[in-house]
């Protein structure tokens, strides 16, 4: 199952932060900008993005406390409702 949110990772900070938090999660994460998708767990992937345009970021799981919890995490950057 996919569980997809929109984010917003505005400096280089947050999305060393946030490759960090996502690295601590065994299942398949993408972060898509536009129609260029990379490893979320990917330093250098993430950060050939662009700083500050909003992203789809996937995970890929059926359990629900799985997803809770990459939500709790990654609350502060996530844009719109989920």
């Amino acid at each position: 199952m996919e569980n997809t949110f929109n984010v917003k990772l505005s400096t280089l900070e947050d999305m060393s932060d946030f490759v960090k938090i996502c690295d601590q999660f065994d299942d398949y994460i993408d972060y898509k900008v536009g129609s260029y998708i990379v490893d979320a767990k990917s330093v250098m992937g993430v950060m050939s993005t662009t700083i500050g345009k909003e992203a789809k970021v996937t995970i890929y799981t059926d359990n629900s406390r799985i997803v809770d919890s990459f939500v709790d995490n990654i609350k502060k950057w996530i844009v719109g409702d989920f």
